[in-house]
């Protein structure tokens, strides 16, 4: 299961937002069924709770 990613090729991502991080993750990794997943929440423990 892949949930974060720090770099892209050689390069650093930890400097982008958690966000950004996931939005890159979606882009630059392939699920392969069954041996590779993405687990990247939509909008966090707090998403549907009230302000």
């Amino acid at each position: 299961v892949a949930f974060d990613i720090l770099y892209v090729g050689d390069t650093s991502v930890i400097h982008q937002s958690l966000k950004e991080r996931h939005e890159l993750l979606r882009n630059v990794v392939k699920p392969i069924k069954g041996r590779l997943e993405i687990l990247v929440p939509d909008g966090g423990l707090n998403a549907n709770r009230p302000s």
